[in-house]
């Protein structure tokens, strides 16, 4: 049985990258991270090829036993060339009142070229991940199957965790599903996996994933943090909310920065539940040690 897991970065980076590499690399067998987005410091809606230095830097250090491929760049372009559907590529917003059924945003987009690289690759079953998401130990004994990951959502720092009470654990958990040549993934909101053949998923409580976006990692100071928050904050607010990338659009990305750290530390309660063992590592030379 041969799994193969998939995630994509670009766009902006998130600090839980080599966190969500490490929380999957023993199970899978192979690891395709797609690695294109937009450059959001010289914006051009029509350029989504540009990968993640850092993200790629990252994978080098990290992939021990050549497991992950990386689609970037020549690799991207050829990759999104091939893609069978030629839908419109659009924004959140425009997606709302669009003619066309079908279409893509950019997310829709890279998980479209990693779901086809996994069925290529001959992967029995496929594992979907955020690059901000990181998986509980229990992961190390899925052995098949269609299931959904219950997710638990946290935000604040590591040291002073908050728990956010999901009322639909299985939201936007990980997943997995047996690949077909006809698979690819719509946008809105979490890319949505539009399947060639029968791949209903069970919710169940086996495996457990934890949702970190709001939730600042000990690998991460300060400065470092605030920046991520902001190309989140940019990027979601483009892409679901304004539509329109302009000077407003990063007034209102920088009020909402502060609002949003002390909604994470006041609003939620003290967190009962610990994140996955590897979360509480401080380095990368500490996460590598944990793959060999």
């Amino acid at each position: 049985m041969k799994i193969t897991s998939i995630l994509c970065t670009g766009t902006y980076y998130s600090p839980w990258f080599p966190y969500a590499i490490a929380s999957i690399y023993k199970k899978s067998d192979k690891i395709i991270v797609v690695n294109a987005g937009h450059y959001l410091y010289n914006f051009n809606r029509g350029v989504w090829n540009i990968p993640l230095t850092r993200a790629s830097d990252e994978i080098k250090f990290l992939d021990v036993n050549g497991k992950v491929l990386e689609i970037k760049n020549a690799l991207f372009d050829n990759s999104f060339t091939n893609l069978p559907r030629k839908y419109p590529v659009l924004t959140q917003v425009e997606m709302r009142t669009a003619k066309d059924i079908y279409n893509y945003d950019v997310r829709g987009i890279v998980m479209s070229i990693a779901t086809r690289a996994a069925f290529l690759s001959n992967a029995d079953w496929v594992h979907k991940i955020d690059h901000d998401q990181v998986m509980y130990n229990d992961w190390n004994k899925y052995n098949g199957g269609s299931y959904m990951s219950y997710q638990y959502e946290f935000g604040n720092r590591v040291e002073d965790l908050t728990f956010v009470d999901m009322s639909e654990p299985f939201n936007d958990g990980t997943f997995t599903y047996k690949p077909y040549e006809e698979d690819w993934y719509q946008g809105s909101g979490s890319p949505a996996l539009k399947s060639g053949g029968e791949n209903e998923r069970l919710k169940q409580e086996k495996f457990h994933s934890a949702h970190l976006r709001y939730c600042k990692p000990l690998i991460c100071n300060d400065e470092e943090w605030r920046q991520h928050l902001y190309e989140f904050l940019l990027w979601r607010d483009y892409n679901n909310y304004v539509g329109v990338f302009n000077e407003n659009l990063k007034k209102r990305v920088n009020d909402s920065i502060d609002k949003t750290l002390k909604e994470y530390a006041v609003v939620y309660p003290k967190s009962a539940i610990r994140l996955p063992d590897i979360a509480y590592l401080d380095s990368l030379e500490d996460i590598r040690k944990t793959l060999t």
